[in-house]
């Protein structure tokens, strides 16, 4: 889960995707609430609040270097005053892990991808 951000642009000083973060790892749907810290320029900090929407979508397969998983894919669409953004998560469906990820920064850097690498999807042989 993306907690903060530094040298892309109009970094993300601090975020709280706790809600979001506990209805993924149950692979639960539901509203939640999202916040986004930025910068405001006079060294202080703005703070966005958004109304999420948490949504199954379905499994879809991700190739993790040295094995195959279905992941279990889950939106996030969320609503502000201001301006809004949508997260996609795949998720383990075995135990909750985010895998991979393309999560919403700011209105001037737009989307990033994460993707997990650990000695697990890294290491051994293929297996299909």
């Amino acid at each position: 889960m993306l907690v903060a951000t530094r040298g892309l642009g109009r970094d993300i000083m601090a975020a709280d995707g706790a809600q979001t973060r506990a209805l993924l790892a149950a692979g639960q749907e539901g509203q939640v609430e999202h916040f986004l810290a930025y910068p405001d320029g006079d060294n202080g900090i703005e703070l966005e609040a958004f109304v999420c929407d948490v949504e199954r979508f379905g499994t879809e397969e991700l190739d993790l270097v040295t094995r195959r998983l279905m992941a279990r894919r889950m939106t996030e669409t969320c609503y502000g005053p201001d301006f809004g953004f949508f997260n996609i998560y795949w998720m383990d469906p075995s135990d909750g892990r985010i895998w991979q990820s393309r999560q919403f920064v700011s209105t001037l850097v737009g989307m990033v991808d994460f993707r997990l690498m650990t000695p697990e999807s890294l290491s051994g042989t293929r297996q299909d």
